[in-house]
This record gives structure tokens, sequence and C-alpha cells, in this order.
């Protein structure tokens, strides 16, 4: 079986066209002008009419179709509920509302059956649905559809419509053969699987990539599936810097496909920067020196990308038409998302939000919808319309990795302490001459360490957590909590994670408390309230309506003990204080 090397994907990283260099050091330095606050209330407006529409068009099972009315006529209706159960709650729909709440219960029973073929966009999409309504129930299912997505994978590195079935066994085998993989820098190679699935194409491609990423945070090594797509993607870029919709020779790009390209090379970058960032050497071998992250903004590959990608906002609005672009709501909701993920504030130094704003309130339907002559359908078009307004970015951790910022996969704001693998966390002291176990470096390990490990290594490694700078221990405390089984463990977790938190910045406690698990969204609120930060009141009224009731109680605790106030467990009670109180 022929497999790429790690050591590949360092070098192509490493290279930098010697023309490009003084655009790549620009890239992402320019800052629009400050248009977002004159813009915000049209984006509300549209926002509001468009998450009108889509309660309206809802079915009463749940689900959504491509037209409204058409129910399971589209073939997609499981991805047409996941995007627009995604785009409410990136709207700000609580996830306790009906309409999220009937839409992920149709998700689960649909994709509940492993044994059947899915479809990629319709998976992909869950995953990025389940992750965002954050209950720690979806944990396996989750994990279960990112291994039919590495299954999936095409022996170019690309997906097609088709994805293979995985039972529930399988799924720790092919854990357990990523981790070798990733151990030792090779890619994935799962042709064998997807032999009458067809070529692949970037478009299915872009919704697996970005799933991938997220199940990574379920436990699921996905790094030598992304490497692989990232290395393919970086031989197939055409000479004017794009990508076109399927791979060959004299095949025109298109601003879409560009933005795949772009993110396929995203997630293996972020993956591959996740791997030096944690390890010492290939094996583990700590005396191996391990050269520094590439820098994305002297890459060749990526600062091609981004000017063929700038070209698009020279196209005046009533002519995107007319240039081949398919469907347009798809194609700027692509942009939106490369964009976010890279930290791109401007595309050839012009605002594409701003850009890409006005043709959302110039098309808008009256009943709050987008339409694209029914390429994609309403249901899509509305919902990227308002992934697009909305700034909708699933991937903040990837981010990170593109700011330059050294964490993994949490957003913790410390810098991640390389791990000193000559140290290994002391053997049980039972077994006398027992060989010391190897220090965990994933979160998958941490946590498997601290529910798993014999009572000293146990010991050792909530210590170890507690005390640690970086994201990777604040994730595995949160991920051990709802699987241990002893309520005394639980509650040692719990006040370690709080711990943790009470270290970090403002801005890592706002962001935590939006976070997808609910652990870390309670961690961060008693955080707040011991530290007594009063300028993060009004950040904790929303988890009011958190759909945990954990999370909603520790809220209110926090409220009354930051503010001295009691107005109960009404958000809009709370609201109205914090505008009184913030009034000048």
């Amino acid at each position: 079986m022929e497999r790429g090397n790690l050591s590949m994907s360092r070098g192509i990283l490493a290279v930098v066209g010697l023309g490009l260099v003084g655009f790549a050091s620009s890239l992402g330095q320019h800052k629009p002008a400050d248009t977002e606050s004159a813009l915000k209330p049209q984006i509300d407006r549209a926002v509001a009419r468009a998450v009108q529409f889509l309660r309206h068009a809802q079915a009463p099972n749940g689900s959504w179709d491509q037209m409204p009315g058409g129910q399971g006529q589209s073939g997609h209706t499981v991805g047409c509920t996941a995007l627009a159960a995604l785009a409410l709650m990136e709207a700000g729909v609580p996830v306790r509302d009906p309409a999220v709440e009937r839409a992920i219960q149709f998700l689960r029973q649909a994709v509940q059956d492993g044994s059947q073929q899915g479809r990629t966009y319709d998976i992909s999409a869950t995953i990025w649905a389940l992750n965002r309504y954050g209950d720690p129930d979806d944990q396996d299912l989750i994990r279960l559809l990112t291994c039919r997505l590495v299954k999936a994978q095409q022996s170019n590195g690309l997906w097609s419509y088709e994805c293979p079935s995985v039972s529930p066994q399988e799924v720790p085998q092919l854990i357990e053969e990523l981790r070798r993989l990733r151990s030792a820098g090779q890619m994935y190679n799962g042709a064998a699987n997807t032999a009458n699935y067809g070529q692949g194409d970037l478009s299915n491609t872009q919704f697996a990539i970005l799933a991938l990423w997220i199940g990574r945070r379920y436990g699921v090594p996905t790094d030598p599936v992304l490497w692989k797509t990232a290395e393919v993607l970086r031989r197939s870029q055409n000479q004017d810097g794009g990508w076109a919709y399927m791979l060959g020779q004299n095949v025109s790009s298109t601003y879409s496909m560009t933005a795949a390209g772009l993110m396929g090379i995203s997630t293996g970058y972020g993956a591959l920067r996740e791997t030096l960032l944690s390890t010492t050497g290939k094996g583990g071998d700590a005396s191996a020196k391990t050269p520094p992250p590439p820098d994305p903004t002297k890459d060749p590959v990526i600062v091609r990308g981004n000017l063929y990608l700038a070209t698009v906002l020279r196209t005046p609005l009533e002519a995107l038409g007319q240039q081949g672009f398919g469907s347009i709501p798809y194609t700027l909701w692509a942009i939106e998302r490369v964009a976010m993920v890279y930290d791109w504030k401007t595309l050839g130094g012009l605002d594409w939000h701003a850009w890409g704003a006005l043709y959302f309130f110039r098309t808008q339907l009256a009943n709050g919808a987008w339409d694209d002559n029914n390429r994609c359908g309403l249901v899509p078009c509305t919902a990227f319309g308002i992934l697009f307004l909305k700034r909708s970015n699933l991937a903040t951790d990837l981010t990170a990795h593109f700011r330059g910022e050294a964490v993994l996969r949490t957003g913790d704001d410390k810098p991640l302490a390389k791990p000193d693998k000559s140290a290994a966390l002391p053997a049980n002291p039972e077994s006398e001459g027992a060989a010391p176990s190897r220090r965990p470096t994933t979160v998958a390990e941490w946590t498997e360490r601290l529910i798993t490990g014999s009572e000293a290594e146990k010991r050792a490694a909530l210590d170890e957590v507690t005390r640690t700078s970086g994201g990777i221990y604040t994730l595995a405390l949160a991920e051990a909590i709802p699987r241990t089984i002893q309520p005394s463990e639980q509650t040692e977790f719990r006040r370690a994670l709080v711990r943790r938190m009470t270290r970090l910045s403002v801005e890592s406690l706002r962001s935590y408390l939006q976070h997808a698990n609910p652990e870390l969204r309670r961690a961060a609120a008693w955080a707040i309230a011991l530290r007594d930060e009063q300028s993060l009141g009004p950040d904790l009224v929303p988890l009011l309506d958190d759909k945990d009731g954990d999370v909603a109680a520790t809220a209110y605790l926090a409220l009354k003990a930051l503010t001295g106030k009691d107005f109960g467990r009404s958000s809009t009670a709370w609201k109205k204080y914090f505008t009184q109180f913030s009034a000048p």
C-alpha cells in the first residue's frame, strides 16, 4: 500500500515563491473600512427575515428540503435540514428553540443507521450541525459519521457523493489505524473502500474536510486524511491560481472551487502545525529536532489562491450572474468561509464582507429567502445567506493557527507547552519494575489517562492538566467529565476545569461561554463569578436559555454573585438590567 510521508508535506509547505514574497508579507494585514457598524442594522434585518422564512418552511417532522413543500424530493433532505439548523443557530436562535430541537432530532434519526450508504453533503453538514448544537450525547454519533467520511476518501484525495457504511465496532479500529499513521507521518489510503464512487470533486470535498476537521475534536485523528487532500490540491492548482470543480488539465477555475481548494490547504496546514507543535519528532524521539511550523503568508499556493479569489471583488454585482458563477449564494458563502478561516479582513485590499452583503441586501426576496434560479434551492441559499452575513466560522481553532497562536483545538489563550517526552507519567507503584507509561500528547490520550489509568497515573494526569498551560488540557478535562463513572472524579475534574478557567483572559472566557461543550460553558461561567469579572456579566445572560440545565443554573448563580441582584431566570429581565446599568 502506497502512502505519502509527512516530511514531504513539510518540504512543500516550506517553499517560498520568490516573486510572491512581497505580496505574501502583506497578506491579512490590510484593514477594511469601518463598514461593519454601518451595515449592522441592514444585516440584522435581513437575517431576521431569513430566519422567519426558514421557520415557515420547516416541515412538521423537523426537516427542510431544497424547495419548500418538497420534503424528500431532492435527495438531500438531510443536508438541507442540517444547513438550515446550523444557519438558525448561527443567527442567534437558541439551541432550545423548538425549530432547532426538531431539526436535530430529525438528523439523529436520519443518520443513525451506519449500515446504509450516505451522501457526503448530508453526513458532513450533519456533523457541522451536531457540533454546533453541542449535546454530549451526540459524541459517539459524530465519531461514527466522521469515520464514514474517512472511508469515503478517494484514491486521489477527494470525495464523491457517496459514503460507505461503518459499523460502531469499526470505529475504534479505524481510529487506531489513523493514530498509527499520524505517529508515522503517513497519509491515509482508503482507495479500496471507494472503487465505484468515481473520481470525486471539490464541492463534495470542501464539505467533507470541514467536517473532518471538526471530527478531530471528538477523538478521531483525521490528520492523515487531511494531509493527503492538501497534498493533492497543491499539485492540482491551475496556472491562474484557482481550482476547478474536478481535477484535470484544461479545466477552468471557478471562485467557489478556489475557495474549496484553499480550504483543503488550510485544514492540511492546521493538522500539520498541530502535529509539529505537540511532538518533538517522528515517533516521539525527544532528541529529534522538529522544524518550526510553516508560515502560511509565504506559501506560494495560498498566495496565488488569494490573488485569484481577490479578482471576484472587481466584478460588478449586477454582472455576477453572467460570469459563470453557478450559484452566487453558494459561491459567496464559500468565499466567506475560507476568508474567516484564514483571517483575511480583505481580498485585494477590498472589504469582501461589505461587498457580498450588498448582493444579499439587493436580492433578498419578499418572503425573506434567497434564490439562485433553482441551482441549489431556496432553503440552502437562505442558509448560505445567513452564514455569510453572520460571518460564520465553524473552525475558529483552525483560524488560530493562521494568527500564529500556538493552541490546540480549544482556543485557550495560553501558549501550548511543548511536551517533554523524556518525562513519563508514573507507572502503577503496585507493579514493581513496570516500565513507565508513555506520556499522553493528544486530547484523546489525556482524556483516557484521566479516566482509565491507574490511581497514580490518574492523579499525576489530573495534576498536570490542571496546572499546565495549553488548550489541549482544557479540552481533555471537559471531555473526561461526562465519561467518568465516579461522582467524586467528576467533581474533581469540574473543580480543576474551573481553576484553569480563572487563569484565562477576558476574551478567552467570552469565547468559552459560546463553546459547543456544555462543561466548558459551565466552567467559564463559574470562573467569571469567582474572578468577579464584571465586564462579562452581559455575556452570561444568553446562557440562561442554554439547552443544558446545569449551564443555565450556573449562569443564574454567577449573575447573582456578580451583581448582588436577583431577577430570576428570565433572560429578558437581566438584559434590561444590563442595558440600564450600561446606559450613560
